[in-house]
């Protein structure tokens, strides 16, 4: 039920994310191996779209994800949830641990 109601409050919000000016400056990665040394993890971050093309479920979540980090003072995502869910639309959760890097702007 709870997964049910988050893909349809991202319902209403996936057709109108667009990625912010700070999200524009965080880099998204997918291992440990690509977070430089001089990184300090903000926390772990988490965001959910719904779409009737998996793919668009898929971008508008890591899009989410990014702004959220941006106002958290994150500049990098390291992803360790990349999820579809399927109910009466497609959906997409994304999550990854957050991180600040100093001298580094992503992107």
């Amino acid at each position: 039920m709870k997964k049910a109601m988050i893909l349809w409050m991202a319902l209403g919000l996936s057709a109108c994310v667009s990625l912010s000016q700070d999200g524009a400056n965080v880099k998204v990665v997918d291992t440990l191996d690509e977070v430089p040394g001089d990184c300090t993890e903000v926390g772990y971050q988490e965001a959910a779209s719904a779409d009737e093309v998996f793919a668009s479920a898929l971008a508008s979540a890591e899009i989410e994800l990014r702004n959220r980090a941006a106002e958290h003072g994150a500049n990098l995502i390291r992803i360790t949830k990349k999820r579809a869910e399927v109910l009466p639309l497609s959906g997409a959760v994304m999550g990854g641990m957050t991180y600040a890097c100093q001298g580094f702007k992503g992107s």
